[in-house]
């Protein structure tokens, strides 16, 4: 059976909705490839779809679209380092949901706000807009997202050092997280509260905590996530003055990280080479094509000299046949004569 990677659909689906003039699922095709290359690392890119695409959805006045694609366009700014251009865009999707009432997406926003104050260290900021984020999704139920809000608030409190709050708020986002089995977001609030629970040197509960986050990331075999835990891991061994484990520990943290490494070289060469199998057969379609455009040129101009063959001899034919009449007619008179 032929299978067809997201991208390879994608770009069949953009195609027949350009050919078919249909604008609207078009953006939306080149909104899902945006997404893809986001998650290739290809933000550039990315960013040049998202920035088309907005002009479409301006020009049909869709101001949902317009917000959902600002937000979009925000992500990648801050996964390239263009954290103020991001916290701008942020705040126009924002403004835009705000005057929909949509408090789901302006949760989302609020989010991503509160987010990017990390980056840039106002946590003060950082956490009014986090608050306001848990306060949407409380509001609309989200416990998905009221769980990223409060995992993301106990974080704040970590890096100002109030580890109380902080461990606080990782636990109630760890029982939401028990609730809904989401495994790899309840991984990553144990090792949030095995790393606070280091910082304030109760490292029995420590231990706890991230021994729980290792048989998580192992059983569902998340490696970033589980190479974070083994480096939190030797930590706490290492405060626990058992170097050897510790060691071995960060061993085994630098051997996945290589791994890790490799597996996105692999990945980035893979992409390389479908991209050169791409060109290379555009290559050949536009080789045959032209080829077959020569041929079809060389067939007209056979046909046409076919066809200007057979005019000149009926021409001939016809100018041969009036000839003879016309001598016949001659030769008729002349003997009349004689």
């Amino acid at each position: 059976m032929l299978r067809v990677s997201p991208a390879e659909f994608i770009e069949k689906y953009l195609r027949f909705n350009e050919s078919k003039n249909y604008e609207n699922a078009y953006a939306n095709g080149l909104y899902q490839k945006a997404i893809i290359l986001d998650d290739l690392g290809s933000y550039e890119k990315s960013l040049a779809i998202y920035y088309s695409i907005l002009k479409i959805y301006e020009e049909r006045k869709d101001d949902f679209s317009i917000a959902t694609t600002l937000n979009a366009i925000g992500e990648a700014l801050k996964r390239t380092d263009k954290v103020n251009e991001a916290m701008t865009t942020y705040h126009k999707a924002l403004s835009i949901f705000s005057d929909l009432d949509n408090k789901v997406e302006m949760a989302n926003c609020n989010f991503n706000i509160g987010d990017t104050y990390i980056l840039l260290k106002d946590y003060n900021q950082a956490l009014k807009y986090l608050q306001t984020a848990l306060k949407f999704d409380i509001e609309t139920n989200s416990q998905w997202g009221i769980a990223y809000d409060l995992e993301a608030i106990g974080k704040v409190y970590g890096l100002k050092k109030d580890h109380k709050e902080a461990i606080n708020y990782h636990k109630r986002a760890l029982t939401i997280r028990t609730q809904l089995g989401q495994k790899r977001e309840l991984s990553l609030s144990h090792t949030q509260l095995g790393l606070n629970f280091i910082d304030i040197k109760n490292f029995d509960k420590a231990k706890t905590h991230l021994t729980e986050a290792i048989k998580i990331t192992e059983e569902i075999k998340a490696k970033s996530e589980l190479q974070n835990n083994y480096e939190a891991f030797s930590r706490l061994l290492a405060e626990t003055d058992e170097y050897e484990k510790a060691l071995e520990y960060k061993n085994m943290s630098a051997i996945l990280k290589d791994s890790l490494f490799n597996e996105t070289k692999s990945k980035q060469l893979q992409e390389l080479q479908v991209k050169f199998e791409t060109e290379k057969s555009q290559d050949a379609i536009a080789s045959l094509q032209k080829d077959a455009e020569i041929k079809d040129l060389l067939l007209e101009r056979q046909q046409t000299i076919r066809n200007l063959a057979i005019g000149l001899a009926i021409v001939i034919l016809f100018c041969g046949y009036y000839l003879f009449l016309r001598y016949q007619n001659y030769r008729y008179e002349y003997l009349k004569f004689v």
